[in-house]
């Protein structure tokens, strides 16, 4: 439905927080559920179709609420302390449920923009207690953290865009087409998102062949995803179709070059297809950019034990333990190797 509205501002953000009581057939025990919602006014006109303005509004509405959950994580008495290494924007990012429960288009006699509203809601005892579950999910959290950065590199990008425009009606034919990518490369990202819950806490994916598919899917919407490609390359890994995966990850690589998991992932492919050597560079190269991540430590080790190089392998073994991981140490040591580390 449309509305005629005077003087739409080029941006209007407004949200609330609210309690509610949820019916006692979604919650027996009638507990109060915090109530997230956010509403974002996004213009549009000239290169920028009413769709390509739906479809920014909704991700800056979900990032907002995105910001409000992550806000109340880091104050909550039982999880402030759990925040001090891992980011709370990330295990929030894991935990909503955002859905679009708004829209509405305002019109005046000199602008046009589209008011998307989006809500979540949630248990607090109950989201405590998934925060702390995800707290043990590294390699979950570490995806959630690169899809906020991808899905905010490409709001930037629209909101640069729009910021070089003349004239709210301006057109050119390569700023359509940019839009047009842009809406694309975000429904790239909603596609992404919807296999995350298929990651297990050892970093293998359930169903790879499904993986595969969608992420095929979300590639043929954005061949610039880099996420994408990660997660398809290592569904092809676990489907022994290691060259196909190597070559998925050089992909993700030149994409996005601070990527680690995705230089973490061909170093495991090239080591699969006995290249050593180059899985000892992609190792090394994961852990200049994650030098906390425990399974880095232990996957160069192993690069290492290849190499018959022993001395390394067992620094290695032993920083990966030092992280939480000790399976490799300790089977160095049973083997007589490692005695002193």
């Amino acid at each position: 439905m449309r509305r005629f509205l005077p003087g739409i501002l080029p941006t209007l953000i407004s949200y609330s927080l609210f309690f509610a009581i949820c019916p006692a057939a979604a919650q027996p025990q009638s507990t109060p559920a915090s109530i997230f919602t956010h509403t974002v006014v996004q213009p549009y006109g000239g290169d920028v179709s009413d769709e390509a303005a739906y479809e920014a509004a909704v991700v800056l509405a979900r990032h907002a609420l995105v910001d409000m959950l992550s806000g109340w994580l880091a104050n909550h008495s039982a999880l402030s302390l759990a925040f001090a290494e891992t980011p709370p924007r990330a295990v929030a990012d894991a935990l909503i449920d955002a859905k679009v429960t708004g829209t509405e288009f305002l019109t005046d006699a000199s602008s046009e923009a589209v008011a998307v509203t989006v809500t979540a809601s949630f248990f607090p005892s109950q989201t405590v207690q998934k925060a702390k579950e995800l707290l043990l999910h590294n390699d979950l959290l570490s995806l959630h953290r690169y899809a906020l950065q991808h899905e905010q590199n490409l709001l930037d990008h629209f909101v640069s865009l729009t910021g070089q425009r003349k004239t709210p009606y301006e057109e050119t034919p390569k700023g359509s087409a940019e839009y047009s990518r842009l809406v694309n490369a975000l429904r790239s990202m909603q596609a992404y998102r919807e296999v995350l819950p298929l990651l297990q806490t050892n970093g293998i994916w359930q169903v790879p062949e499904t993986v595969t598919e969608r992420m095929r899917a979300a590639i043929d919407l954005d061949q610039r995803n880099p996420l994408a490609w990660n997660a398809l390359g290592e569904a092809h890994y676990q489907l022994e179709r290691t060259i196909d995966a190597a070559g998925e990850q050089d992909t993700a690589i030149r994409l996005n070059p601070e990527f680690a998991r995705a230089w973490h992932a061909r170093g495991t492919a090239y080591l699969k297809l006995s290249l050593a050597e180059l899985a000892l560079e992609d190792f090394t190269r994961a852990l200049v950019l994650e030098p906390e991540e425990a399974s880095y430590w232990q996957a160069r080790g192993s690069a290492y034990l290849v190499l018959n190089k022993f001395d390394a392998m067992c620094r290695d073994y032993a920083k990966a333990c030092s992280l939480g991981n000790c399976d490799s140490l300790h089977w160095a040591r049973s083997r007589g190797h490692c005695p002193d580390q």
